[in-house]
């Protein structure tokens, strides 16, 4: 009996479903599915004696995701300091804020400009950071989901947003480097493991693993059906490293029901 295991970038996995403008309905079956497809390709092209070599099951799916951000507190005054310090150093920043409040109070004296303009661009970060407060909640809901309704899959909440609060941007650390660290981590525990990811950062894990006697799949998902290959493609070094990639087209998902057609797919 060989094992099989799945380690899956969450972000990345839906990011691929959002380009395809996939909704995954149930992740049991379709892990099942993916499963299945790389263990085919597996018995297929793998040497192998014995009549029974080829049996296989698949014993845990890890799904690493986030779970935290940086916390900004707007009613503390370390964070009003903070925020007024960026502001200031920031001229193009100000000037903007002041040229849309100018347009709306032109008799107003430069002061008061001045002071509505900071309170504008406030009240828009303290908007969109708790837009993202909310996504991050929301994406714990459906984490929570996950693993409560399938007994194989474990969500790891090792991701952390990074904030940037003048660019309003988030940057998510950590997630890829905690997948690369168990694909070394659990290797006694797997015979094969199948990788959904798109970070090179693996390629020393997976280079690893085959050193000590794993097989290592990638997973590829392409839009369309073959041979058409719209999709996100994978790093050439991390095709080339692993021993197989698994191609899953949109019309394998589509036709077996596995996925909908969904016009918004960046929540799970």
């Amino acid at each position: 009996m060989k094992n099989f295991m799945i380690f899956v970038d969450g972000s990345n996995l839906v990011g691929s479903m959002d380009k395809m403008n996939l909704r995954i309905p149930d992740y049991g079956e379709f892990f099942k599915f993916i499963f299945s497809a790389a263990h085919t390709h597996w018995d297929k092209h793998i040497p192998r004696i014995g009549t029974n070599s080829s049996d296989a099951q698949l014993v845990r799916v890890y799904w690493y995701t986030l779970g935290t951000m940086d916390e900004w507190d707007f009613k503390h005054p370390n964070t009003i300091t903070a925020l007024q310090d960026l502001y200031k150093a920031n001229p193009d920043l100000k000037s903007k804020y002041l040229l849309e409040v100018g347009k709306k109070r032109p008799t107003s004296t430069q002061c008061d400009k001045e002071s509505e303009a900071w309170n504008v661009f406030l009240s828009d970060i303290e908007t969109w950071y708790g837009k993202k407060k909310e996504s991050l909640n929301n994406l714990r809901k459906f984490q929570h989901a996950l693993k409560t309704n399938n007994d194989f899959i474990d969500v790891v909440e090792c991701g952390h947003w990074k904030v940037d609060m003048m660019g309003r941007h988030v940057m998510e650390k950590g997630v890829d480097t905690t997948l690369a660290v168990d694909i070394v981590r659990l290797a006694d525990y797997y015979d094969v493991a199948i990788v959904i990811s798109g970070d090179a950062d693996t390629i020393p894990s997976i280079e690893h693993a085959k050193r000590v006697g794993k097989h290592c799949a990638i997973v590829e998902f392409l839009k369309g059906h073959p041979p058409e290959s719209r999709g996100r493609q994978m790093a050439s070094k991390l095709r080339t490293v692993s021993d197989f990639v698994v191609q899953i087209y949109e019309t394998d998902l589509t036709s077996k029901k596995l996925a909908n057609a969904a016009s918004h797919c960046s929540t799970p």
